[in-house]
């Protein structure tokens, strides 16, 4: 401590040199230029020292906004770069900074930003209380370009300066299950639909946008993960109106693959993708479509509810439910399948979720299944999912699996009602035979119960012998064995899940000849 007080007292004695002439304020409301220029130095010597305004030199500390980073370009040595800030008129005292990221730019220019996080981490005063910022690095030598702060408005211009911006249209990325350009920006809704492309470069980030339900509030805001190369790199919970993550950094560039999956299911929000952005030598292509493709039609099971909470006691959120871990994503995983959901949690074929058994008419699966979905959500707050038709010529799977009924059970309590549920889930295997004419159905029923799976079998048997289409099929799964847990409101674990799959995988084996 002796040690650092020494050698801030050195700084503000002997650092404040010609490069005050340097210093000048942007025109921009939003961005404040500090410095701009080259200044050498060598490792544990100031580069740049400045003094704020009320000190007689040229920064005004008042128009830094805590919502900002400071931003630094510089040649030389890339690690050990170091902001002091210092007050001596009411504020922190002094701090020193480590950077919160650092990268290189075209022509070996490094880049470092002093973020939020990283600035509050150590001075704890509001930053306008700033009397003198200094900069030195502790490894090495360094010529200082440029030192700007930005704040919130024009933080993106600083980063899209050094990058660039891909729109995420079909031209540039392969989009997964019901996904829907609006506005040239890629909304999500369904649970696991999403995007996949290859990327070849150094630097890859996207920007994540929510709907009116991202308020940082609400318990249910929509969950998106990214992948690359298989492996989940971003699992994150959509609170704020924009935000971009960096999801791939590499020194030298690679190519890899790259898919983004909404994990939550589309009744409680949605998600957009603005663009994603890579180093200027970036490349971003759509990957190819696999051979075999999958949909799935379901209800809260096949969304993968509270499948990361294994207390049946707790209720649902949508932080702990993960399609990623349902039976549906891992059948379509190990058959190398595309995949495209749609699920509700609570509905049905006659009568969505009814405690007391009475018939709930309002959450049938029937209602949105030639719809993007279904959503208290909206595309940039503005467009309903189910406000809009969905194409069945954009995704005509091989096989559509469908999994309804157990939130049927409580009102098919007589045979009048279990009779309604077969005419009605006679219709519905109609209607999906129409929208798509070349698949082969297979009907399912029993994770969390299996006391309508006769009525689901005479469905089947019934349409067929009516139609003559003889490529429909039923199976009934193994219901959840109370040794292997129960989730939240007693859904299927993970390990539940994938014994369903495991026997789901070998039947549709049987059906595809996979």
């Amino acid at each position: 401590m002796k040690k650092l007080r020494t050698i801030i007292i050195f700084l503000i004695a002997f650092a404040l040199v010609d490069l005050v002439a340097n210093i000048c304020v942007s025109a921009s409301e939003s961005k404040v230029n500090l410095f701009s220029g080259n200044s050498n130095a060598g490792a544990w010597n100031t580069a740049v020292a400045l003094r704020d305004i009320k000190n007689e030199s040229a920064f005004d500390s008042s128009e830094f906004k805590n919502k900002g980073y400071f931003y630094v370009e510089y040649t030389g040595e890339k690690e050990g770069l170091q902001l002091i800030l210092q007050s001596w008129s009411g504020g922190e005292g002094w701090a020193l900074a480590n950077p919160s990221e650092v990268g290189t730019i075209d022509d070996n220019i490094n880049y470092a930003k002093f973020d939020e996080n990283s600035i509050k981490e150590v001075y704890k005063s509001d930053i306008s209380t700033l009397d003198a910022i200094y900069l030195w690095n502790v490894k090495g030598s360094i010529t200082v370009k440029s030192i700007d702060y930005v704040m919130e408005s024009s933080a993106q211009d600083v980063e899209d300066a050094n990058l660039k911006v891909i729109e995420p249209t079909e031209d540039n990325i392969r989009y997964l299950g019901r996904a829907y350009n609006y506005k040239n920006e890629l909304w999500l809704a369904p649970s696991a639909s999403g995007a996949e492309f290859s990327f070849t470069g150094k630097e890859l980030s996207i920007t994540f946008k929510g709907d009116y339900f991202a308020d940082g509030e609400n318990v249910n805001n929509a969950r998106v993960a990214v992948l690359v190369n298989d492996k989940v790199v971003v699992d994150k919970m959509i609170i704020d109106e924009e935000s971009t993550v960096k999801v791939f950094e590499s020194e030298e560039p690679q190519k890899v693959k790259v898919t983004i999956v909404k994990l939550s299911e589309s009744t409680k929000s949605t998600l957009g993708i603005k663009d994603i952005k890579t180093d200027k030598n970036g490349e971003v292509k759509k990957t190819e479509k696999k051979s075999k493709s999958i949909e799935f039609i379901g209800d809260s099971i096949t969304c993968g509810y509270g499948v990361e909470d294994e207390d049946s006691s707790h209720s649902f959120k949508t932080s702990t439910e993960n399609v990623m871990r349902g039976y549906a994503y891992k059948t379509a995983k190990e058959l190398e399948a595309d995949l495209s959901i749609t699920s509700y949690s609570g509905y049905g074929i006659v009568s969505g979720y009814s405690e007391i058994g009475v018939k709930n008419s309002e959450e049938l699966v029937s209602k949105y299944y030639d719809k993007i979905g279904y959503s208290y959500g909206a595309f940039n707050s503005e467009l309903k999912p189910e406000d809009i038709a969905w194409d069945f010529n954009r995704y005509e799977p091989d096989l559509v699996v469908i999994n309804l009924g157990t939130n049927d059970t409580n009102f098919c309590n007589s045979d009048e009602n279990k009779a309604e549920f077969v005419k009605a889930y006679i219709d519905f295997i109609k209607e999906v035979r129409e929208k798509n004419p070349n698949s082969k159905i297979l009907c399912t029923l029993g994770i969390m119960g299996d006391s309508l799976y006769e009525q689901v079998e005479k469905a089947v048997n019934s349409y067929k012998n009516e139609t003559g289409d003889m490529f429909v099929y039923s199976m009934k799964f193994d219901v959840q064995n109370y040794l292997d847990g129960f989730a939240a409101d007693w859904h299927p674990t993970e390990k539940t899940h994938t014994k369903a799959a495991i026997k789901l995988t070998e039947e549709i084996k049987n059906i595809m000849n996979w």
